[in-house]
């Protein structure tokens, strides 16, 4: 059941980092509206509350409870990182 948990959290940390991807080649400019704010949140919130979620709940090695906090780390910043850029452009 490990196996599962080790898989779940590199999915996310990938789907983070093609996230900063696109952010930073600035092919999120060329995305839909919707489509960018969608993929920006559901890529911080997922590592946020599976990174949570593996560190408080799940029996897991040392191994997993760091890529688990650095994930809910990278998920932290990209909220705060949209939070940012919302308070951006709302002025």
């Amino acid at each position: 059941m490990n196996k599962v948990w080790y898989v779940l959290i590199f999915l996310t940390f990938a789907y983070q980092v093609s996230f900063l991807n696109c952010y930073l080649s600035e092919q999120l400019v060329d995305m839909n509206l919707t489509l960018a704010k969608v993929y920006w949140v559901s890529s911080g919130l997922l590592g946020i509350i599976l990174g949570a979620y593996v560190i408080l709940k799940v029996k897991i090695g040392l191994f997993g409870k760091m890529i688990s906090f650095m994930v809910m780390f990278f998920g932290i910043g990209l909220i705060g990182l949209w939070l940012l850029a919302l308070g951006i452009t709302s002025m």
